[in-house]
């Protein structure tokens, strides 16, 4: 058997993707799964911005990265989990000294773990939030973005809260600034955060500006409601009766 025969037909391609240091080093930082500038990622493989744009446009136009924008800036992101672990198990071997993403002013710890970014819920809980509703399929892609699912639909309406119709059901994410990460943002990110309030999982620090106190217990069982599948039909609602009342009182 030939070389050429044994080996796959896309193995080139691959390798020529992979081959050079800058690139490979752009792809090495990606692989935390947080999302980067142009700029920093020219820092991270040593570049002049223009050169570190060329070799970004040659990874989105391989499908291996994907670039949105938000405000002024575009973000970078890897999108294909077996490119990630090739990269991974490269780095074992030539990339362990490699420069880590440039370093970021750290927020306050309470700051970066719940606030408010333009009425919805951003922070380590916004983005556990986010990854929850992908995880349960409660958010789906499509052609045009994100929009919630039937189970989606299903799931917010029995929490008591309101997704509207038609494009009200379109999902708008929300690229969190201290996470590098995607939360739920528009008017069901809105939505959330109002009915959270509501029920007193989340309040306003008196003191921290935008940071939002969490109640843990509360958190934890609202997450755990999230998770649960419709009950049968005719079954009573186990929500304690007063959050019930909150809930309702939101919808309104």
């Amino acid at each position: 058997m030939s070389d050429r025969a044994a080996r796959p037909a896309h193995l080139d391609d691959i390798a020529r993707l992979l081959a050079e240091p800058s690139r490979l080093r752009m792809l090495w930082a990606l692989g935390d799964g947080r999302s980067y500038t142009a700029t920093e990622l020219a820092g991270v493989a040593e570049l002049a911005p223009s050169a570190a744009s060329n070799h970004l446009a040659r990874l989105v136009d391989a499908g291996v990265v994907e670039v949105r924008s938000q405000g002024r800036h575009r973000y970078f992101a890897l999108t294909r989990e077996d490119v990630a672990r090739a990269v991974e198990s490269l780095g074992a071997v030539t990339l362990s000294s490699a420069q880590p993403a440039p370093a970021r002013r750290q927020p306050a710890p309470a700051l970066r773990h719940a606030r408010r970014c333009y009425g919805h819920l951003a922070g380590e809980c916004g983005v556990a939030l986010w990854d929850r509703c992908c995880a349960l399929r409660l958010i789906e892609a499509d052609a045009e973005g994100w929009r919630l699912s039937p189970a989606g639909i299903e799931r917010f309406g029995r929490l008591g809260v309101e997704v509207g119709r038609g494009d009200a059901r379109r999902v708008q994410s929300c690229l969190d600034w201290t996470e590098r990460r995607w939360h739920l943002g528009g008017a069901l990110g809105r939505a959330l955060l109002a009915g959270l309030q509501a029920e007193g999982v989340l309040a306003p620090s008196p003191r921290e500006g935008r940071t939002l106190l969490v109640h843990p217990e509360r958190w934890q069982r609202w997450l755990a409601e999230l998770d649960a599948k419709a009950a049968p039909a005719g079954a009573p609602d186990r929500r304690p009766h007063d959050a019930s009342k909150r809930v309702a009182k939101n919808a309104h």
